[in-house]
């Protein structure tokens, strides 16, 4: 089946979905209608199993890599959701390797029983009616259909051009002058309208369908990077571009390569841009999220380390990673004023990244107070709604010549920080 990006099929009574021995290309759910599953067994059809809503048919030449073991025809005018091979793969791939063995063995069991009934006489022919499915198989099904068709609606959403960027400016503290931008994706669905990031993102991670996303993302960032870049040569100061990586791409081996390829395509210069990691990205795979980041530095990116202080383990961070900026989680910038110890925590992270020669930019400051406290705690950069809400690139380019482009704070180079090239200062 040629993955044309519709995922519901419709089928008339007596048609055939497919046949036994043909390749297994996709697998079915059924939505409504009925479905019978069938052998030939010495020139004769044998039913082994009739399906209704909710049930799955077809995975097992998906999971196996074998060629159809029955043939499925509708007895109803039936209606399906199609999964393809992909899909499938993609989902088996990120398994834990004791459940595919388990999803393995209870396959093998299930072929063989398949077997058993397909020998039976005719008399004996053993046929599975089920009513409903039971609640709770319902609400799994309905689980599935609707990842299902998330999913498809992404990666229509990448063949559309349904996202977009939105630039959010970082400013100065004290002269609110624009430092940079970070690059936000923005979803328009058709029917839904605005998607929040929050929604799709872990959706994205978690079906594979994140790195077509990232793809681009760096791509359409990157080209209004090198639009910056070409707009302030020669001027000294030109604001740099953050883009952010998701936690499952911050150890893809082929990360690497989608972002020098974004670079080549677009012309511009790493070191105008910096990206954004989360800690969790560096808790799930420390290892190789480490490689991935000193390859980036090598490039000539910027490392920031976003919402530092809301993980567990923080300061092992800044040793064994090559970070450059320090993002204050907007949390603490919140409770600045509640009697707590942020003021503290803060004050502790702006020293701790002077002494460790990084930068310093405050999340989601949002009040004239907020800005002052951090002024006088010694933090340097903010972004937030006090300042300015993201922006289509255009206006938030207007608004950086009306406040002025600034120099940006400086930070350690990548040779005294592990890596090779120029800091990703944009100047």
């Amino acid at each position: 089946m040629r993955d044309d990006g519709e995922i519901r099929r419709t089928y008339l009574p007596a048609a055939t979905i497919f046949k036994e021995g043909a390749p297994g290309d996709a697998a079915f759910v059924i939505e409504r209608g009925r479905v019978e599953l069938s052998v030939v067994r010495d020139g004769r059809s044998h039913a082994v199993a009739e399906l209704g809503p909710g049930e799955i048919f077809g995975e097992t030449a998906l999971l196996d890599d074998t060629l159809r073991a029955t043939t499925a025809v509708a007895l109803a005018e039936t209606e399906t959701i199609v999964f393809n091979r992909t899909r499938v793969l993609r989902r088996l791939s990120t398994l834990d390797p004791v459940i595919a063995l388990l999803l393995r063995l209870v396959l093998a069991r299930l072929q063989a029983l398949q077997r058993n009934l397909a020998d039976l006489p005719a008399n004996e022919t053993v046929i599975r009616d089920p009513a409903v499915p039971a609640a709770a198989a319902m609400a799994a099904f309905e689980e599935a259909r609707e990842l299902l068709t998330f999913e498809h609606e992404l990666e229509a959403a990448i063949r559309g051009q349904q996202f977009r960027l939105e630039l959010q400016p970082i400013v100065n503290l004290q002269t609110r002058r624009t430092l940079g931008y970070e690059a936000l994706i923005r979803w328009d669905h058709p029917v839904r309208g605005p998607v929040p990031p929050m929604e799709f993102v872990a959706l994205a991670e978690e079906t594979g369908v994140i790195a077509p996303i990232d793809r681009w993302l760096f791509r359409t960032a990157f080209a209004l990077a090198a639009r910056m870049q070409a707009e302030h040569a020669g001027s000294g100061h030109c604001p740099y571009l953050s883009v952010n990586l998701s936690a499952r791409r911050c150890s893809d081996p082929d990360l690497a390569g989608d972002l020098q390829d974004a670079l080549n395509a677009t012309g511009a210069d790493p070191r105008g841009i910096k990206v954004e990691v989360t800690e969790t990205a560096l808790i799930e795979q420390p290892h190789s999220a480490a490689l991935t980041l000193r390859q980036l530095r090598e490039v000539g990116f910027s490392i920031v380390l976003d919402d530092f202080g809301t993980g567990y383990s923080s300061l092992s961070y800044l040793h064994r990673f090559p970070i450059d900026t320090l993002k204050i989680d907007q949390s603490f910038v919140r409770s600045l004023f509640t009697g707590g110890s942020s003021p503290k925590i803060v004050r502790a992270i702006v020293g701790l990244a002077e002494a460790l020669g990084m930068s310093v930019v405050a999340e989601g400051v949002e009040t004239e107070e907020e800005a002052a406290a951090l002024v006088r705690i010694g933090c340097s950069a903010a972004q937030g709604y006090l300042f300015s809400h993201p922006l289509p690139p255009e206006e938030a380019f207007a608004f950086g010549r009306r406040s002025g482009i600034a120099a940006a704070p400086a930070s350690s180079s990548p040779s005294e920080r592990g890596g090779a090239g120029g800091p990703g200062t944009g100047g």
